[in-house]
């Protein structure tokens, strides 16, 4: 949450300084901010649209909140492992296919598929750790699950004049190379290449560069007057190329800021008010240490 409320903060900063480019209607501000934090910004976000694209990330927050606030509850309901199983595939099914029928991807539906992936994974992660995987099919795993990523960014870059095809497919795939790529992670002993040691920042940093990308890429479009898709000439690649990479550390940068001297401070403090109020609601009705019933 803290986090959350420093991007609607600078969201609405960016607005009134620089409406051209970050403007809003602020008539509807009161009814987008309520559906933020009722995690309805995704029904909101497809039915309305037509905000900055600094807003999008929201959408797909609501989706992830209103997951990891029901999963819990089924968990603790439906106690039979098999059933639960079954549920979650259900899920994995139900989702690509209800992406291609509503011809929509911001819906609660249309995104369980990944979500129910990784709850697979960390379902079956105990079972396939007991199996003692040989670092071979670990290094397999991994490569497979970063092949598949990385082949489905690659077609589907050219499948959006078949939109079905790419918004059908893509997110499923994306989920499975995650997920195939997670079995083959499960040892910490694994040695890693240097040269890509940066990117597990990202992995770090992943919700304060998710929450703040959209400033750098409206940013890098308009400020610097790059236009929005590369031109075919070899000065828009290069030159578009050059200022990428260059967003991309400093988003690093920016996140990483963001992360160690607010995130975390503002986490740590809200966990320790928390388990303070905690005790003393439930103080009086707890049994103390040797305590007698």
């Amino acid at each position: 949450m803290p986090c959350l409320l420093l991007m609607i903060a600078c969201a609405c900063l960016a607005a009134l300084t620089v409406p051209s480019l970050f403007g809003v209607d602020w008539h509807l501000m009161p009814a987008r901010l309520w559906s933020i934090f009722t995690f309805r910004y995704n029904s909101y976000f497809a039915r309305f649209g037509g905000v900055p694209r600094v807003w999008d990330p929201l959408w797909s927050l609501s989706v992830e909140e209103i997951f990891y606030l029901c999963f819990p509850a089924v968990l603790f309901l439906v106690r039979n492992r098999i059933l639960l199983m079954a549920g979650i595939v259900a899920l994995i099914v139900i989702g690509p296919i209800h992406r291609v029928n509503t011809f929509n991807i911001y819906g609660y539906l249309d995104n369980f598929d990944q979500l129910s992936m990784g709850v697979v994974v960390a379902l079956m992660l105990e079972k396939f750790v007991s199996l003692e995987p040989s670092p071979a099919t670990l290094k397999f795993l991994r490569h497979l699950g970063g092949a598949i990523i990385t082949a489905n960014f690659l077609y589907t870059r050219s499948l959006y004049s078949q939109a079905h095809a790419s918004i059908m497919w893509g997110a499923t795939f994306i989920g499975l190379g995650s997920a195939i790529y997670l079995f083959g992670a499960v040892k910490a002993d694994v040695k890693r290449s240097y040269a890509f040691s940066w990117l597990e920042k990202f992995g770090e940093f992943s919700y304060e560069t998710y929450l703040f990308h959209s400033f750098f890429l409206v940013s890098l479009i308009n400020v610097f007057k790059l236009p929005s898709e590369p031109g075919h000439d070899t000065a828009h690649k290069v030159l578009g190329g050059a200022w990428m990479i260059a967003l991309i550390f400093m988003l690093l940068g920016f996140s990483h800021v963001v992360y160690t001297y607010y995130s975390e401070p503002a986490g740590k403090w809200i966990k320790a008010r928390a388990k303070h109020l905690s005790s003393i609601l439930s103080g009086p009705y707890l049994l103390r240490p040797n305590q007698k019933i």
